[in-house]
């Protein structure tokens, strides 16, 4: 097939006759008319599941955590694991709620592991699901790379309201939000490109757009690369927290540590799974799938330790999968010049590191 009209399918289940599209050329599938969103595809779904740091942090939460006899709710279900985990480990009912399409492969994967007489799969907003019994145990994967940044914390604890018992546990159970000034030499690069004449053609537009996007998946930025301590953005204790406790501004001072080039604000979170577990994927953690979210920072501005940097990183929530986020530097120069940079834009495609 060497047209990008054809397109490959991979058969789910012969019983069922379930096929999902793994590449499609339009904006619908045809099959089953299962929707193309983000977690409606098998890339994303398959990049969660692959990260083992990701699923074993989980895993070993739910079987730390949930009992034998006790009512699982696992809000944004995807393919189930985590519900399979739940019911693997003792739960005597699991309600899967999954709004999108992807809730099919939950079903077929349930049914292929023996567990669809202990987990329903439910395609409902779990904020107005009627289910006969309340939960113990309120499961979700709700982060993205910054954590809250992709809105799924007002959903959530809307589920929670509705569907969790007074004296329920949720997983995880705190979550907190980090960043810091970094040095990123291939984000430099990429953006630099835009700038250079490449093809003998003006291409500036898609350097000012890639610099005003925050981007996921930065994989390259490690510990070696950050040349500030890291700052707290917010913190979201999920039993008590507020809608509106997603959303966050931060406005302080760093002192840099190292001599560098600043070009980016680097992001992460962190959780605290219940169970003395942490789930993070701050850059001195082991590799997971979300890497850093980044705030370029471009043209890039030399820095020198001992330098003070005022900086802002502000992020609200404006829809499901969608939040605005706003960041400015402040760098007075030894000159006595003054730069500073201000920025806003939204997300790149969920955990997408593709030319980042």
């Amino acid at each position: 097939m060497n047209s990008i009209e054809n397109t490959s399918t991979c058969e789910i289940s012969a019983k069922s006759n379930l096929l999902i599209r793994l590449s499609v050329p339009s904006n619908t599938i045809q099959a089953k008319n299962l929707r193309v969103d983000t977690y409606a595809s098998f890339w994303i779904q398959r990049e969660m599941l692959f990260d083992q740091i990701r699923t074993n942090s989980y895993r070993r939460a739910i079987l730390d955590q949930v009992k034998q006899g006790d009512v699982v709710v696992d809000f944004g279900a995807g393919t189930g694991i985590l519900s399979m985990f739940a019911a693997k480990a003792g739960a005597k009912k699991v309600y899967a709620l999954e709004i999108t399409d992807m809730a099919d492969v939950a079903v077929e994967m349930i049914k292929r592991n023996k567990l669809d007489h202990i987990i329903t799969v439910i395609k409902q907003d779990g904020s107005t699901v009627q289910l006969p019994e309340k939960a113990d145990v309120l499961v979700s994967e709700w982060m993205g790379g910054l954590g809250v940044d992709e809105n799924f914390v007002p959903p959530l604890l809307a589920t929670r309201n509705n569907v969790l018992k007074p004296n329920g546990i949720m997983i995880p159970a705190t979550a907190k939000g980090y960043a810091a000034l970094a040095d990123d030499p291939s984000l430099t690069t990429i953006l630099s490109f835009w700038y250079s004449k490449p093809y003998d053609l003006d291409l500036d537009m898609m350097g000012e757009f890639h610099g005003n996007t925050v981007l996921n998946a930065r994989h390259s930025v490690l510990p070696d690369q950050l040349l500030s301590k890291e700052e707290e953005l917010y913190e979201l204790i999920m039993k008590s927290a507020n809608k509106i406790d997603a959303d966050f501004s931060f406005s302080g001072e760093s002192r840099i540590i190292k001599d560098g080039s600043l070009s980016c604000i680097a992001a992460w979170f962190q959780c605290d799974m219940g169970n003395q577990t942490v789930l993070s994927n701050a850059p001195d953690k082991p590799a997971t799938h979300w890497g850093r979210t980044s705030f370029p920072i471009y043209p890039p501005i030399p820095v020198s330790a001992g330098q003070i940097v005022r900086w802002t990183l502000s992020s609200s929530g404006v829809d499901l999968m969608k939040a605005i986020q706003s960041w400015s530097i402040r760098v007075p120069m030894p000159d006595g010049s003054v730069v500073e940079r201000k920025f806003s834009g939204t997300q790149t495609p969920v955990h997408s590191s593709l030319f980042h």
